[in-house]
């Protein structure tokens, strides 16, 4: 595909017989071996992908690069993986509204972080709850397995941000037609009639259960989720939502926290890859949609990889700057600790019993020792209930953090 395998429309261009042509190349693909089909039109064409060499070495690199980063990452200390883990998902929401044009600060989604059920920051603050839950170990919630569960779903994203004349007025879905415009022209018109969305949305709901090609489907079904653009508003959002949900089920947390940060980067890309698979001169084809798709995907674990490795280094160099401190055993690891919140996440405090967790004391034994600390001028409490502290500017001119 690198060099000769081109796009249906290319190939009508190219030749002077294009139709017929294009009709032929299109039957060889479609009839291919090689070749995935899902019962979802695209116009008038069903819509398929052919594994071709090009794909099946960028799932390849997919596979590798995941195992280095999933060591990479599980090798951190766990104070220092959580807050890396928090940063990123605070990088994903902050872009997926981003991608929309809708403002979100990093300060404001990690306050909704903090406070996920109480406190004044109510914007974001059930999106930030919904995506921290996928994070969880112990009760991760299931995937929509139904357009009701999808409803559902939606309605907790998004609360309080749809406009009220923007809501779905079916059953589940939108009622009404829409169109999606570039600023200049509508560059897509999204199926009509409740039934064929609710049809439609079974059909990626059901190819997100398929146990083959997981990641091939994970990827076609964003295709198909924005293709049927369920509702009036809020669809970019829940589609890539519902994209980072199911990536958690195949691919590392920090790369499945990683997918919409790297779409905002290349969002020119991103965007033509829909436009690409759309056209109806490319008879409903997927195969260059999944291509930008996995590229983008490879780059945001290139990105990844080289973030990791340099917080590695940086710890390191926390480990070797402490070592060389004339302090008792418990100061070292407190503000190693500190140094590791400082470091790897959005510059969050670190709650004092999260701190005896991870030292395995008791809170009687560190909680001297923080106030020692804090009488020193290095660390400063930064909350109260709970009891939490961060590094002062003296406190990182000792460790040497920038």
């Amino acid at each position: 595909m690198a060099g000769d395998y081109k796009p249906l429309k290319t190939v009508f261009h190219q030749s002077r017989d294009g139709k017929r042509v294009a009709d032929q190349t299109y039957e060889s693909r479609f009839t291919s071996p090689s070749s995935l089909h899902w019962d979802f039109s695209v116009g008038n064409y069903p819509l398929f992908v052919l594994l071709t060499e090009e794909i099946q070495g960028l799932l390849e690199r997919v596979w590798k690069t995941e195992l280095r980063i999933a060591h990479k990452w599980t090798t951190l200390p766990g104070v220092a993986g959580g807050h890396y883990l928090t940063g990123l998902l605070i990088e994903e929401i902050q872009a997926t509204n981003q991608i929309e044009g809708v403002h979100s600060t990093r300060k404001e989604i990690a306050e909704a972080l903090e406070n996920p059920s109480t406190g004044p920051h109510k914007r974001f603050r059930e999106m930030a709850a919904l995506y921290q839950s996928l994070l969880s170990t112990a009760d991760r919630p299931h995937f929509p397995s139904s357009p009701a569960e999808l409803r559902n779903e939606y309605d907790k994203l998004l609360d309080g941000e749809i406009d009220e004349k923007d809501l779905p007025d079916g059953q589940h879905f939108r009622a009404g037609s829409v169109g999606i415009h570039d600023g200049m022209k509508e560059i897509h018109q999204a199926p009509v009639g409740e039934r064929n969305i609710e049809e439609r949305i079974e059909t990626f709901l059901a190819s997100q259960r398929t146990e083959s090609h997981l990641l091939v489907n994970a990827l076609i079904g964003h295709f198909m989720f924005e293709y049927t653009h369920p509702f009036y508003d809020g669809n970019g959002r829940m589609g890539r939502f519902l994209l980072a949900f199911k990536a958690l089920e195949i691919l590392s947390p920090p790369t499945s926290m990683s997918l919409s940060h790297q779409f905002s980067l290349q969002r020119k890309k991103y965007y033509a890859a829909f436009t690409n698979a759309e056209t109806q001169m490319n008879y409903g084809e997927g195969t260059f949609f999944l291509k930008a798709m996995l590229e983008m995907l490879v780059n945001a674990q290139d990105d990844l990889e080289s973030s990791l490795d340099q917080k590695h280094a940086h710890l390191e160099d926390l480990d070797v700057t402490l070592s060389s401190l004339k302090r008792g055993e418990y100061e070292r690891d407190l503000l190693f600790l500190a140094g590791q919140t400082y470091l790897f996440g959005p510059h969050r405090p670190i709650p004092l019993n999260e701190a005896v967790a991870a030292m395995k004391r008791s809170w009687n034994t560190i909680r001297p020792v923080a106030e020692e600390l804090e009488r020193e001028g290095l660390l400063a409490a930064a909350t109260k209930r709970p009891l939490a502290y961060q590094l002062t500017t003296e406190g990182r001119e000792l460790l040497k953090l920038r």
